[in-house]
């Protein structure tokens, strides 16, 4: 049980480290992330209609 404690202890860690790391970059790209958004947003309406 000791051995996968630790385990899902690195799991978590390793997790956190992506998480914080993703976010930084989405900072630093937060303009062309936002131009794509705007265009997948302008397919989902015309989608619809």
């Amino acid at each position: 049980m000791t051995k996968v404690a630790i385990i899902l202890g690195i799991i978590a860690t390793a997790l956190t480290i992506i998480e914080k790391s993703m976010t930084i970059i989405e900072k630093v790209k937060k303009p062309k992330i936002n131009a794509t958004d705007r265009q997948d947003e302008s397919q989902d309406v015309n989608k619809r209609q």
